[in-house]
């Protein structure tokens, strides 16, 4: 299988890998599936092998957010309240719906982080670094794969071309110093 890439060789591999999310840090998947390019080293990824890629985000970012002091938490009401929205609003926004606003549950109830809230009422989207990365990891999730979903950005095995020609893009993994120039 071809590059989409370089055009260099694919040669398909599985192995445990670490991944560097430039949101959340470290992200490690067991027995990972993927097409390696043996020119330019970026890595394709299986369905499955994506879709628990961001399952172990989804975890990291729950375990980061509910390791933040409560104090830095504010309702849904006042969250309303920061972006001018009314509680309906909030709720139905498809962005916040699709977790451009960190937050949690306390109890039965949303809470979500104030500083991402914020950061939403300026930029449209409320994420930030969760934690840091450490320069020693070898690779990293670009800011383009996160905009997407892992699973909607995967390839099966062997239909690169038909995914392309659909429009679909690939979750493709690069170098940390590229990611972080």
């Amino acid at each position: 299988m071809k590059c989409p890439e370089c055009g260099g060789q694919q040669t398909k591999a599985v192995r445990d890998i670490q991944l560097l999310d430039e949101k959340v840090g470290p992200l490690f998947i067991t027995r990972a599936e993927f097409w390696e390019c043996s020119d330019c080293k970026s890595r394709l990824y299986t369905a499955d092998t994506a879709l628990r890629i961001s399952d172990a985000r989804q975890r990291k970012v729950e375990e980061l957010v509910r390791g933040r002091p409560i104090s830095e938490f504010v309702s849904v009401v006042e969250a309303a309240g920061l972006l001018g929205v009314t509680r309906q609003g909030f709720h139905k926004n498809q962005r916040i719906r699709k977790g451009f606003i960190y937050g949690t549950e306390l109890g039965r109830r949303p809470v979500y982080l104030r500083a991402s809230v914020l950061r939403f009422g300026t930029t449209r989207d409320g994420r930030f670094v969760l934690s840091l990365y450490n320069p020693q990891d070898t690779e990293c999730i670009t800011e383009e794969a996160q905009e997407v979903g892992y699973a909607e950005k995967s390839v099966a095995a062997g239909s690169i071309q038909q995914w392309r020609r659909e429009g679909h893009a690939t979750s493709i993994a690069t170098p940390v110093k590229k990611a972080y120039v």
